[in-house]
């Protein structure tokens, strides 16, 4: 967790803690360096969990160095190609989250290949796009579901990805302010999914997007502020004018 957090300085302490710990019961006063990280490495494995944290921390340690010019490689799609190769060989060991973050990690090379660019063009860089599929099929933070949703643009289509994304973030939210947020943008893409159809006003089936958005517009009035309940009822009563109630 440290190390797809980008806190490589203290994920490398608990490697080394875990390690040996009467050896690096202080192991913020230790110089890490390639002949120990080789060391412990041999001793990982006989431990299959910190093996793969020290693999993942290692590949971490790319990402960064690419990122921050410390690399002697210049950038390029296939030296990006290779890092998530190694990292994609330990997804299956990884928590949903986890695997969220590593992904989220991932499309910032290649987000970096691509230069920074206001205007999404679909047509270019696919690997960013994957990346940033799968961080929304496996996150449940909201904040890196909207990243990814503002990356994508207009033309990411796949809604019922979103809203399981967005009701795991439901899941694990506790803050007001969050469950606010979430359940404001869950009830904007059902209200934004919402068609008429000619002909069949007043039909359930046809409005179920509005009876969902209008439910997760009351889940936020909830745990809104005074100052945001207005545009909330606003937002309410328009629903159900359409629905004809």
């Amino acid at each position: 967790n440290e190390a797809l957090d980008e806190n490589l300085s203290e994920a490398y302490k608990l490697l080394l803690t875990c390690s040996d710990p009467s050896r690096f019961n202080d192991a913020s006063r230790v110089e890490l360096t390639e002949g120990m990280l080789n060391e412990i490495r041999n001793r990982h494995m006989f431990v299959p969990e910190l093996a793969i944290a020290q693999d993942i921390c290692d590949v971490q340690g790319e990402i960064y160095s690419v990122l921050h010019g410390m690399s002697d490689k210049q950038v390029t799609s296939y030296q990006a190609n290779k890092i998530q190769e190694k990292f994609e060989d330990f997804t299956q060991y990884l928590s949903p989250e986890q695997i969220a973050a590593g992904y989220y990690n991932m499309s910032i090379i290649h987000r970096a290949l691509l230069g920074e660019k206001d205007i999404y063009d679909p047509k270019e860089n696919n690997a960013e796009k994957e990346c940033l599929y799968k961080v929304i099929e496996n996150t449940s933070d909201y904040k890196r579901i909207r990243y990814c949703l503002n990356r994508l643009g207009p033309d990411y289509v796949n809604k019922g990805a979103v809203r399981a994304a967005y009701r795991r973030a439901l899941k694990e939210a506790t803050l007001p302010g969050d469950l606010y947020k979430i359940n404001i943008s869950l009830a904007e893409w059902y209200e934004n999914e919402y068609k008429p159809v000619i002909g069949y006003a007043g039909k359930e089936e046809h409005q179920e997007p509005l009876l969902k958005a209008e439910l997760h517009y009351s889940e936020a009035l909830r745990y809104s502020q005074v100052s945001e309940k207005p545009a909330l009822l606003k937002k309410i009563a328009k629903i159900q004018l359409t629905q004809g109630r």
